[in-house]
Formats: C-alpha cells, sequence, structure tokens
C-alpha cells in the first residue's frame, strides 16, 4: 500500500512540476540537485558573495541580459543557450541558513544540462 503511495506521488509530482528532481551528492555540503534542466549548488557562503560570482562567471562565459538583485535573479545568453540564474538564502527548520544558486539552461527550448553543469562547478570552484 505504501509503495502505490509512494508511486502515485511520484507521478503526482512529476506531472505537476514538469521533471523529477534526482539528487546527485560529492564533495559538497548539501550536493547538487537536479532536474530536467536545472542544477542546484548549496553553498556555505554569503549571499552577496554568491551573487558576485555567479554574476562574474556568466559575465565571462557570454552576455548578460538581466539582473535583478533584489529577486535574485540573473538572466544571460551563453552560447546560444538561455541561461537564468537563480540566488536566495535559505534557512532550515533548524535556523542554520545556507545560500541556494539554481542555475537553469535552455537552448531552442530543450534543456542543456550540461551547460548548467558547466556553470555550477566554475561558480563552486571561484568560491
Amino acid at each position: 500500500m505504501k509503495l502505490g503511495h509512494l508511486l502515485l506521488s511520484l507521478c503526482l509530482l512529476t506531472t505537476v512540476t514538469g521533471c523529477i528532481p534526482l539528487l546527485v551528492t560529492g564533495g559538497l555540503a548539501g550536493g547538487i540537485a537536479l532536474s530536467v534542466d536545472t542544477a542546484r549548488i548549496d553553498l556555505d557562503t554569503t549571499i552577496d558573495r554568491a551573487w558576485e560570482v555567479t554574476y562574474q562567471v556568466l559575465e565571462s562565459k557570454g552576455e548578460i541580459l538581466s539582473e535583478d538583485s533584489a529577486e535574485g535573479v540573473i538572466r544571460a545568453r551563453i552560447q546560444e543557450t538561455s541561461v537564468i540564474a537563480y540566488v536566495a538564502r535559505v534557512t532550515y527548520d533548524s535556523g542554520d541558513t545556507s545560500v541556494w544558486v539554481d542555475i537553469s539552461a535552455r537552448r531552442k527550448a530543450l534543456p542543456h544540462v550540461d551547460m548548467a553543469f558547466e556553470i555550477i562547478n566554475e561558480i563552486q570552484g571561484r568560491i
């Protein structure tokens, strides 16, 4: 019965979000979360530093189209790929805080997850 509920929940999650989130762990505090077109990294830094590094990486790889630091969103174009970076401070139930950087990459409306991982890895290397 529990397995049936789990499978139904997974199907509903896929239908609602359009993707199945996965967790890829590595030598990181929180690992890298992955969906169809997005990679997320959990960083132990300030939100200002995460924003600065994310902006620098995107600017070095392509063209910044828009930025909204209040919302934590940077839009860029890199090698014909539309990239959106989300930088946010997260507070967990335990009271601990962290900074998440999400990189969403799409080329001609199709996910380009390799580009998202390339950007995430460069951000991680600079922090």
